[in-house]
């Protein structure tokens, strides 16, 4: 599992005295807080404000999504970079980012990522839950029927910084000077406006139209990937018997899950017992983070594809995300063996 460094004098340093900021919070999977006095739908906005004690300001998202309002992500209005609440929020969002990588390939790499962040911006709360608000909403085609890119969930983010860039990514919410967020190595990755967009006009209130995002046919099948591609990193950088990925950088970590989820296709249809579950195509995934090459139906030695043939008549046959250690134990004997490129670690 990875050691988170972040840490709340980091996250503090990431922002400046004197102009708004918020903690970004996503309650879709439960509050991150308990709410004092309940937790009743009917004013939660009241419980939400009697438990934090900062303003509340919720993100409408469109119209079409399937989630409650009660369930929609909001902002809290935090008094600066020392209010305490920075230390709390930051504490939740590291133990999130624990429990998802916990059990590495025996786990299921996924957990609920309720802090998406903390925000600085010269705008007021309710223009920047507007921003984040165009942010989220998608134009809807025949060939792409969601209306919700789930940007504010801090794996979104970091996957479309990838995809997209900063600069298309800032152009979209032009109030915002820094979104700080915890990645998926548990550090702490930071947006931000570059210095020459900085002047005192644009840092407190007038900003630029937003630029709506809209993606190539290609960036749209990345972020399709986004589910599979995050729970595949959580399992390989918290599993402990596969070598660290701690010297690779997120950028080099995404591309290389990014490649590895539809890497799995060739092997569910040459051992589709095996390959029952989203979760199965996950592990598959994981695994070619550290070596791709030798993961190739093709060349994949045959010890490992005798095992991956084996017995598979019980009811039901045992899955990838079963036998994922008896797997990991194969491929250990031939890494020696073979020679990783050199932007791969070997097993």
């Amino acid at each position: 599992m990875t050691n988170p460094s972040a840490n709340v004098q980091e996250l503090q340093s990431c922002f400046v005295v004197g102009m708004p900021l918020f903690a970004l919070i996503d309650p879709m999977l439960g509050e991150p807080i308990p709410l004092r006095g309940g937790s009743a739908v009917e004013g939660v906005q009241a419980l939400r404000e009697a438990t934090w004690k900062r303003p509340i300001m919720r993100i409408e998202l469109p119209q079409q999504t399937p989630l409650l309002p009660h369930l929609h992500p909001y902002l809290v209005a935090v008094s600066g970079p020392t209010d305490p609440w920075l230390q709390t929020t930051l504490d939740v969002a590291l133990d999130e980012h624990q429990q998802a990588q916990s059990g590495g390939l025996a786990g299921v790499g996924s957990a609920a990522h309720r802090i998406g962040g903390w925000l600085q911006t010269g705008q007021s709360t309710e223009q920047l839950a507007q921003s984040l608000q165009k942010l989220v909403a998608l134009r809807v085609a025949a060939f792409r029927p969601s209306t919700y890119l789930r940007a504010l969930d801090r794996r979104v983010l970091a996957l479309l910084r990838h995809v997209i860039g900063d600069a298309r990514l800032m152009a979209a919410l032009p109030g915002v000077q820094t979104w700080a967020y915890l990645d998926a190595k548990g550090q702490l990755a930071k947006l931000r406006r570059p210095a020459q967009e900085l002047s005192p006009q644009n840092e407190f209130g007038q900003h630029a139209s937003a630029q709506p995002l809209a993606f190539s046919d290609l960036e749209w099948l990345y972020l399709k990937r986004g589910d599979k591609v995050h729970r595949a990193l959580a399992m390989a950088l918290g599993d402990g018997s596969l070598p660290s990925l701690n010297a690779c950088t997120i950028a080099q970590l995404l591309e290389r899950a990014l490649q590895g989820v539809p890497a799995t296709n060739p092997a569910a249809r040459r051992w589709p017992a095996r390959f029952a579950s989203d979760t199965d195509h996950c592990v598959w995934a994981a695994l070619s983070l550290f070596h791709a090459p030798l993961l190739e139906p093709e060349t994949l030695p045959a010890d490992i594809q005798q095992l991956l043939r084996g017995e598979t008549q019980a009811s039901p046959p045992e899955s990838l995300h079963q036998m994922a250690a008896q797997v990991v134990q194969h491929l250990q004997r031939h890494v020696s063996n073979t020679a990783p490129n050199n932007n791969e670690s070997p097993l």
